[in-house]
């Protein structure tokens, strides 16, 4: 049986290769879950008139995730300079990046930047 729900949010597993070496890190985030219409005028919103970049895209999307640290061993919480952190990071912010355009946007745009 089917049942159409509304689901809160999309939670991904996201691989993040680590440079100079074979190794692949996981841990799973959480984005914000995005209907066919949403989507459109998401993606009409970020690729016309507003231009938004990368990590503004994922302050808006992503509501958190399991099983990131910092270098300390430290549990990291989500907050918007978290964010910052990560998306300053290349490998992981191209992660996240092809997490939300396959997951959350279904492809629907082509990354900008």
């Amino acid at each position: 049986m089917f049942r159409i729900t509304r689901p809160e949010k999309i939670s991904v597993k996201v691989g993040v290769k680590v440079p100079g070496t074979r190794e692949t890190q996981k841990f799973t985030a959480h984005f914000a879950y995005l209907d066919l219409q949403e989507r459109k005028a998401f993606v009409e919103r970020i690729t016309a008139y507003e231009r938004m970049d990368d990590t503004a895209i994922m302050k808006e999307l992503l509501l958190g995730w399991d099983d990131v640290q910092r270098e300390n061993g430290e549990a990291l919480k989500h907050s918007e300079a978290a964010i910052e952190m990560l998306m300053n990071i290349p490998h992981v912010a191209d992660a996240l990046f092809r997490a939300v355009m396959s997951d959350v946007l279904g492809g629907a745009i082509a990354r900008k930047n």
